[in-house]
C-alpha cells in the first residue's frame, strides 16, 4: 500500500485549482483553453430549458464538494435526453465545450456488482443506491454483474448513466 494520495484524491486536487481558474476565466472574454479550464466541478441548483444554475464547488472529495466559491448558469452538453437532472446532482464544468463559454456535463463513476432491489424502486449497486431502469432490473432478476455508470450527486440515490457487462476481468 503506498503512502502517497489515492487516485481519487489526486484528481480532487486538480478539480479544485481547475474550479477556480474556471470561475475566475468565466467573468472574462472566451480565451484559448489551457489544462487550468478542465475538470471543475458544480452542484446543480435548478435546471430549465437545457441550461443549469450551479453552485461551483472547490472540489470533488471531502469537505471541498460541500465549500461553494461562486454561482454560474451555463447550458448543459452530453446528457442523455431522457435524464431529468435534480437540484443536487453534480456536474462537470468545461470551458472547453465548443461554441460555449462554459458548459455543464455529467460528472460521474462507475460501480460493479449484482444490483438488488429495494421496495422503493431503487436498486444497490456496490453499496450505492441508483434509480431503476431496464438494465438494472434484469441484472437483478438474473443475478448477473453489471458495470453501472452513476452520477455523482449529493442525494440519497443516484441516476443511471449507463449499464454494460462485465468482463471475468473486471470481476477479478
Amino acid at each position: 500500500m503506498s503512502d502517497g494520495p489515492t487516485r481519487r484524491q489526486t484528481i480532487g486536487l486538480g478539480v479544485a485549482a481547475a474550479s477556480a481558474a474556471v470561475l475566475g476565466s468565466m467573468a472574462g472574454s472566451a480565451a484559448e483553453a489551457t489544462p487550468d479550464d478542465r475538470g471543475a466541478a458544480g452542484r446543480i441548483r435548478a435546471v430549465s430549458g437545457g441550461v443549469a444554475d450551479v453552485d461551483v464547488l472547490a472540489g470533488v472529495t471531502g469537505r471541498a464538494v460541500k465549500q461553494v466559491i461562486g454561482r454560474a448558469s451555463m447550458p448543459l452538453v452530453g446528457f442523455p435526453m431522457s435524464m431529468v437532472l435534480r437540484a443536487g446532482d453534480r456536474v462537470g464544468i468545461s470551458k472547453t465545450t465548443p461554441g460555449f463559454a462554459a458548459a455543464a456535463m455529467p460528472l460521474c463513476h462507475w460501480v460493479i456488482g449484482i444490483p438488488r432491489a429495494v421496495g422503493d424502486g431503487s436498486f444497490v449497486i456496490a453499496g450505492e443506491r441508483a434509480l431503476g431502469g431496464p438494465g438494472l432490473a434484469a441484472a437483478a432478476e438474473a443475478g448477473s454483474s453489471i458495470k453501472a455508470r452513476l452520477l455523482d450527486t449529493d442525494l440519497d440515490v443516484a441516476q443511471v448513466l449507463a449499464v454494460r457487462s462485465v468482463s471475468e476481468a473486471e470481476l477479478s
